[in-house]
């Protein structure tokens, strides 16, 4: 989806098969580079994540879950608080 609200790909998921599956074919047409894709908890897979950086050329943004043990610790441990913010906004 655009930030205008489009819907730029969307595909049916067979009965025999997931959401998984579907990820790379859904995306292989799509010119993604330099563009910001955002999944939900199942697809934050380092396949996936490999898709979108070294084939797509794009960026993302994943959602990370407790039952992902390793990933989950590997992510608490960064220096988050290190991180520059470059703007910040307020919604009133």
């Amino acid at each position: 989806m655009t930030r205008t609200g489009l819907v730029t790909a969307q595909r049916e998921v067979g009965f025999k098969t997931n959401e998984i599956n579907v990820f790379r074919p859904i995306l292989a047409g799509l010119d993604l580079a330099e563009t910001v894709v955002t999944f939900d908890a199942l697809h934050s897979q380092t396949g996936h994540a490999r898709c979108l950086v070294e084939e797509q050329k794009a960026h993302y943004v994943a959602v990370t879950k407790g039952n992902q043990p390793l990933r989950h610790q590997h992510l608490k441990q960064l220096p988050w608080r290190d991180v520059p913010l470059p703007g910040t906004t307020r919604a009133d």
